[in-house]
């Protein structure tokens, strides 16, 4: 790769990671202002129930956002971005007859397979099998 094949792929590189920075903030903006819509500072807003729609969009949020949870041509695909306030995200799922916990922080995520049979799942583009019983920890570059 000569040099300009070489300053075009770092800046188009470095142009997909600002992209992800910038939908990482605008997700998060979006998330507390759902949260807002009930559980923000004016409380007269739930004065005649909760508004389910904003309760759904925020589990949506944090499933398929922040979980980055997505199912790509029949295989369960997880590619955390966690929301940078947050400690910790844990969901349970069942993928394929198991039943899966799966715990995301900043450094790791953590996979437990509480079924009887193995799952692959693909971790950040990698393949991995989780045996049944067995915690798999893989750990976060980001």
């Amino acid at each position: 790769m000569d040099n300009n094949a070489y300053t075009n792929y770092m800046a188009a590189h470095n142009m997909k990671l600002a992209l992800q920075v910038i939908k990482t903030l605008e997700a998060e903006d979006f998330f507390e202002g759902s949260c807002n819509v009930d559980l923000g500072p004016v409380m007269t807003t739930s004065d005649m129930g909760i508004h389910s729609a904003a309760m759904g969009g925020i589990w949506q949020s944090a499933f398929f956002g922040f979980g980055s949870v997505r199912i790509v041509e029949n295989a369960l695909h997880i590619r955390p971005r966690l929301h940078s306030k947050w400690k910790e995200l844990s969901f349970s799922i069942v993928w394929h007859v198991n039943p899966l916990s799966i715990t995301i922080r900043p450094d790791q995520i953590r996979i437990k397979n509480r079924g009887e049979k193995p799952t692959g799942i693909v971790v950040n583009d990698e393949h991995i099998l989780v045996a049944p019983a067995e915690l798999t920890i893989r750990i976060v570059f980001t």
